[in-house]
C-alpha cells in the first residue's frame, strides 16, 4: 500500500512564538510522526502550502484539486486546518479513482500533548478501510477458507478476522428507518468459516456454532432454505435484542455460517437483501486442501510465493489469501526462506505475533535470505516481534548485538532509530556490542 500525504498547513503544523504570543505555520511534522510510528507501508510527503484554513481561498483549493487530479497516486491523506476543512473536502469531490482522507489537529504536532499523532493514525486507518471497501465491493475472494462472495456495492465493509481455525468477514447494510425503534439502523451480514478437526459434517457445524452463541441465545427455530440448514435466532447482548436468520453449509471440509442480524423493527425490511445475497456466495477448494480453485495452475513453491507477493502488495484486505498461498508454498518446499519470511511479515501485519516469530525463526534458521539487506530485515522484524510479545529483554539484546546491521543509511536505519528508544525505555539502557 502506498499513501501520499499532502500538507496544506493548519494547526497541526503551527509553531508557537512566545515573544509574539501567536502561532505561525512551520515545517510539516507529518514525516516525523510517520517515522516515529514505525509504519510499514510506503509513503511520501508533499508540502503543497502553509496556510491557516481561515486564509484558504477558492484559488488554493483549485491548486490542491488540480494537483491530485493530475497526479498518478490513488491514495491521499491531506492535512488541513479544521475551520474550513468541509469547504475543501467539498472542492475535492468527484475525483474518481482516488481515496482522499482529510485530517488535522486541535493542538500543534510539536506540542508535548497533542492529538496530531492519533489523528494521523486514524486517517491511515480510514484509508485502509476505504481501500478494503474498494477491493471488496464487487467480489470478495478467500482462497484459504475457500469461498467467493459477490457483495452489493452499497454494503459497507466492516472487518475481517482470522482467529486460528475460524475466519469472519462482515458487512453493514444501508441504514433503514425503524418505526419500532424510532431511529435509522444499520443491519449486518457476516460469513464465518470453520476449519476444525472436530467439525466434519453439517451436524457438527451446527453444534459448534450453537455452542458459540449459547450465552446470548434466547431462542432458535428452524426454517426452510435451499442453501443449507437455516434458523431464525433471537439473541440478547447487553440488554439489546437481535433477530437473525442464520444459514449453515458444509463443503470441502469447511463449515460456513452466513448470518443476517437485525433488530425487530428492521428484520423484515432487509431480509429480502439477504435472500438475494445468498445465491451470490460460491465455494471453491481452499488452498490448504490442495489443487483446484484459484491456484489450480500453480505447480511449484515459487509459483505460490510469487502469487502471494502479488496478493500482499494489494494491502491488508488480502492478508488471508496471502497467508493461504504462502502456506502452500511452504508445503511444497519447507526450505523456501522467502516464503517463511513473507509469511512472518504478513502475520506481523495482522498482529499474529507468535505465528510471526515462528516464521522468522524458521527463515533465519535456513540462512538463505537474499543478501545482507534481507538478512538484516529478518533480524529486525524478529526484534520488533519480540518487543510486541513483551519479550523486551530479548528484543533489546538482538538490537544491541546486531546494531551494525541497521546502519545502512536508509529506511532500515530509520526504523531502528525509531524502535530502539522504545525498547530502551522498556528495558533500560546497556552498552551496544558488535558481534
Amino acid at each position: 500500500m502506498y499513501i501520499r500525504f499532502i500538507t496544506t498547513g493548519g494547526t497541526i503544523d503551527k509553531i508557537y512564538f512566545d515573544e509574539l504570543s501567536q502561532f505561525e505555520i512551520g515545517e510539516s511534522q507529518v514525516e516525523h510522526i510517520l517515522r516515529e510510528g514505525l509504519v510499514q507501508f510506503e509513503w511520501d510527503v508533499v508540502p503543497l502550502m502553509r496556510k491557516d484554513s481561515l486564509a484558504m481561498t477558492d484559488a488554493d483549493r483549485h491548486v490542491l484539486r488540480d494537483y491530485i487530479a493530475n497526479d498518478d497516486t490513488r491514495r491521499y491523506i491531506v492535512t488541513h486546518g479544521t475551520d474550513t476543512m468541509p469547504e475543501t473536502a467539498e472542492a475535492l469531490m468527484g475525483l474518481d479513482g482516488r481515496t482522499i482522507v482529510m485530517t488535522g489537529a486541535l493542538t500543534p504536532a510539536r506540542f508535548r500533548t497533542t492529538d496530531a499523532m492519533f489523528n494521523i493514525g486514524m486517517a491511515v486507518a480510514a484509508v485502509v478501510a476505504l481501500l478494503s471497501v474498494e477491493v471488496l465491493a464487487a467480489t470478495y475472494t478467500n482462497t484459504e477458507f475457500g469461498f467467493v462472495a459477490n457483495v452489493p456495492d452499497d454494503w459497507t465493509f466492516y472487518a475481517e478476522r482470522h482467529e486460528g481455525d475460524r475466519f469472519i468477514v462482515s458487512y453493514g447494510l444501508p441504514a433503514v428507518w425503524s418505526d419500532l425503534e424510532q431511529q435509522h439502523i444499520e443491519n449486518a451480514v457476516s460469513i464465518t468459516a470453520y476449519r476444525r478437526d472436530d467439525i466434519r459434517d453439517l451436524s457438527a457445524l451446527l453444534e459448534a456454532d450453537a455452542e458459540r452463541v449459547a450465552d446470548i441465545l434466547i431462542s432458535r427455530q428452524e426454517t426452510e432454505s435451499e442453501f443449507g440448514r437455516a434458523f431464525v435466532r433471537i439473541t440478547e447482548i447487553r440488554g439489546l435484542r437481535y433477530k437473525s436468520l442464520v444459514t449453515s453449509h458444509f463443503t470441502n471440509g469447511i463449515g460456513y455460517v452466513i448470518a443476517f442480524t437485525a433488530t425487530d423493527g428492521t428484520y423484515d425490511t432487509n431480509l429480502p437483501k439477504y435472500a438475494e445475497f445468498l445465491p451470490n456466495i460460491s465455494y471453491v477448494k481452499p488452498v490448504a486442501e490442495g489443487s483446484g480453485g484459484p491456484t489450480a495452475d500453480m505447480k511449484s513453491s515459487d509459483d505460490y510465493y510469487q502469487r502471494a507477493r502479488e496478493m500482499y502488495a494489494e494491502g491488508p484486505s488480502r492478508a488471508s489469501e496471502t497467508i493461504g498461498l504462502l502456506r502452500k508454498a511452504i508445503e511444497a518446499d519447507n526450505e523456501n526462506t522467502m516464503a517463511h519470511y513473507l509469511l512472518g511479515v504478513t502475520y506481523f501485519g495482522t498482529s499474529r505475533f507468535e505465528d510471526a516469530l515462528r516464521e522468522f525463526d524458521r527463515a533465519l534458521e535456513l540462512k538463505e535470505a537474499d543478501g545482507k539487506t534481507i538478512s538484516a530485515e529478518l533480524r529486525f522484524y524478529r526484534a520488533r516481534t519480540l518487543f510486541e510479545l513483551g519479550q523486551c529483554a530479548e528484543a533489546k539484546q538482538l538490537l544491541d548485538s546486531h546494531w551494525a546491521f541497521w546502519q545502512d543509511g536508509g529506511r532500515l536505519q530509520e526504523r531502528y532509530e525509531a524502535l530502539s528508544p522504545k525498547v530502551e525505555r522498556a528495558c533500560g539502557s546497556s552498552k551496544r556490542q558488535v558481534d
